[in-house]
């Protein structure tokens, strides 16, 4: 690609910040105000500080080494083929099981507009939509992120707006209702929305200066999108009360909006439009991205000659897109919310760390005091996945 061609640091900070911007932002704060309440600030902290060192490892290792597939090129430059492959299918399979939480989203907003089917009926419906919509190709994804992000942010202005103008002090207080445990125990469903940070590194070929721009707009975007999602929660969170959201448990935050707010009910329309986009522009990408992917990991499976039969699964993007289409309404129709973020987020960060511990094999980095920003995302890691491990007890207990 030529110079001329090639985006600065800004567009792609506005990239990797379109990438984190989905379903998550309308899905957290429910979750906040039942089990934290305003102390999930501090969750949010510790999981952009987490997001932030595995952000800084990851666009490290894209000026190291540059190539496709990250989640399998990384690991296998200490472990191999075999590890390369463990990463690729954890970070693929995670992702998957987190979008059947974004299709149940998906079903419950469009159900309590259109109140005609069960919401699990409208989660596969719309799976299925998008996926073909990804079979039909890649002219019609871009054309679609234009318009998704406009009516995201949209979205976010008017609620947070809203919420401001309500602001209610006395539900600053207690700051830390339930204690300080499930401000880490939460962590790992405020990690979810974070999900697309890691497209900085599919950038590195299409960027100015890559070898300090990329750095430069991991950072960035991490930092202003967690600046977003903390103005947001506490935009939320100091207008509405925790019996609002446990009255409409299971709603979408549109509808508890509204009966915070009734009063603001001609701004109905103009939400559900911005949160539905979110949530579809997220499901939407990710399967057309994992679509890629799996295509991406088909062909080393059959390069390496591992399965004989592997030939039966070409490169197709379209047999890739339906595999991402039946594992997403799986788990929609399978798993519980509770179990779905669990499970994903374990698996999502297994990938990343077996992806970023490859700078602990190289001596220069080793010797460098940059080797603290990997340190700390595996600790922060090991804390998620131990968290969201307790989470899935504490469900079956």
């Amino acid at each position: 690609m030529t110079e001329s061609k090639k985006i600065g640091v800004l567009s792609a900070i506005i990239v990797q910040m379109n990438a984190m911007i989905g379903a998550g932002i309308v899905a957290i704060p429910a979750f906040l105000a039942e089990e934290v309440g305003l102390a999930g600030i501090l969750s949010y902290v510790l999981s952009t500080i987490t997001i932030l060192c595995l952000a800084i490892s990851l666009a490290k290792l894209a000026k190291n080494y540059q190539g496709k597939g990250w989640t399998y090129l990384y690991p296998s430059l200490y472990g191999g083929h075999i590890l390369g492959m463990v990463s690729s299918f954890c970070y693929i399979l995670g992702v998957l099981i987190a979008m059947g939480f974004v299709a149940k989203q998906c079903g419950i907003w469009i159900h309590e507009i259109l109140p005609i089917l069960d919401p699990y009926i409208f989660s596969i419906i719309m799976v299925m939509l998008l996926t073909f919509i990804v079979i039909a190709g890649t002219k019609t994804s871009s054309i679609g992120q234009f318009i998704i992000s406009a009516a995201v942010v949209m979205s976010i202005i008017i609620i947070s707006t809203v919420c401001f103008l309500n602001f209610n002090p006395k539900l600053l207080t207690p700051f830390m209702p339930h204690g300080i445990k499930p401000v880490f125990s939460i962590a790992p469903k405020i990690l979810f929305g974070y999900l697309g940070f890691e497209c900085i590194i599919s950038l590195y070929a299409i960027t100015h200066n890559p070898q300090k721009n990329i750095m430069k707009a991991a950072i960035s975007g991490v930092i202003l999108v967690s600046l977003l999602y903390m103005i947001f929660a506490v935009s939320i969170l100091s207008a509405i009360t925790v019996d609002t959201f446990l009255l409409h448990k299971g709603s979408s935050l549109a509808a508890i909006f509204i009966t915070a707010f009734p009063k603001h009910k001609y701004l109905n329309s103009l939400i559900y439009i911005g949160g539905i986009f979110a949530i579809i522009g997220t499901l939407h990408s990710m399967i057309w991205t994992l679509s890629l992917q799996i295509t991406d990991i088909t062909k080393k499976i059959q390069n390496a000659s591992l399965l004989k039969f592997s030939q039966i699964s070409t490169g197709s993007i379209k047999r890739s897109a339906l595999l991402c289409a039946l594992i997403i309404c799986l788990t929609v129709l399978l798993l519980h919310d509770e179990i779905i973020l669990a499970i994903a987020v374990s698996l999502m960060i297994i990938s990343y760390l077996l992806t970023i511990s490859s700078l602990f094999f190289k001596k220069e980095e080793i010797k460098s005091y940059r080797i603290i920003y990997p340190i700390l995302a595996v600790i922060g890691g090991f804390i998620m996945i131990g968290f969201s491990i307790n989470s899935i007890f504490v469900y079956f207990r």
